[in-house]
């Protein structure tokens, strides 16, 4: 039984509670018509009822958390939803590089998963933030796969071409034009070190990043990679998501595995 019938089934006995007490209230002869009585039959018959209200409007929700809990129990996965500023902050710490992008962090994380004792795995963080404009509001999200890669990886941010992305226009960083035409019409790509964008961008990374969402982008550096899409995550994307960092990993030729950079990393120098 998934959380949200178990809250809709409590809620239902509550107000029939309600109703059974105020009948029993009216066959020992109290007055219902007292208006401290009818306040408060009205007010505790209210609550249940309000209860059903909000369940049923949040039905999707608890189904999402349910079907995600499932999911990373079968990948070894520590859930936290609506996790404590203070772990969420703690999951932060090794993230400055994609601070820009998660407006009110720490608070707006609402979901942590990471591996068990298993360094090697990729973790998953969803984050929500309001944003105004003008008279109106909407709620932005982003969701977050992210894994290790070495230390020694210069800065890199692949955005999609056809949108504009201010957040990624670091200062010491720069358009690097690689990859074939293809590729170029899909993706925009800046690092600061554009001979290991070069290096990087094999034909098979290129292949495996093509068909990605718009939506999609990736920041690497300081040792991890990150997949950021703006959307939330669902138990049918989880999956797929939370692989395309390993995958991204895999289709990096070999060989940069050890790389080392020329000089020191201007944005990592600038940040310190």
């Amino acid at each position: 039984m998934n959380s949200w019938q178990k809250l809709l089934i409590a809620a239902v006995f509550a107000e029939i509670l309600t109703l059974g007490g105020a009948g029993m209230l009216f066959l020992a002869g109290v007055d219902l018509g007292s208006p401290f009585i009818l306040a408060f039959i009205l007010i505790v018959g209210a609550a249940p009822l309000g209860v059903v209200g909000f369940t049923a409007s949040k039905r999707d929700d608890f189904e999402r958390r349910d079907d995600l809990k499932k999911f990373f129990g079968y990948m070894n996965l520590h859930a936290n939803f609506r996790p404590k500023q203070s772990d969420a902050a703690l999951a932060l710490e090794d993230l400055a590089h994609i601070a820009h992008r998660l407006p009110g962090a720490p608070s707006g994380v609402t979901l942590l998963a990471h591996p068990e004792g298993q360094p090697e795995s990729p973790s998953l963080i969803e984050h929500v933030y309001s944003m105004t404009r003008g008279s109106s509001s909407h709620k932005a999200i982003h969701s977050i796969a992210i894994m290790s890669c070495p230390n020694s990886w210069p800065r890199m941010t692949l955005t999609s071409a056809r949108l504009a992305d201010k957040m990624g226009e670091h200062p010491g960083m720069q358009d690097v034009q690689a990859g074939d035409e293809r590729f170029r019409r899909r993706w925009r790509v800046r690092s600061s070190d554009p001979s290991f964008v070069e290096q990087a961008l094999s034909e098979d990374l290129q292949s495996y990043l093509r068909p990605a969402p718009q939506d999609e982008m990736w920041e690497i550096g300081e040792g991890r990679i990150c997949c950021i899409r703006r959307a939330p995550i669902t138990p049918e994307s989880a999956g797929e998501f939370a692989a395309r960092p390993g995958r991204f990993l895999r289709h990096v030729p070999a060989e940069l595995k050890e790389w080392k950079p020329l000089f020191n990393d201007p944005v990592f120098s600038a940040a310190a």
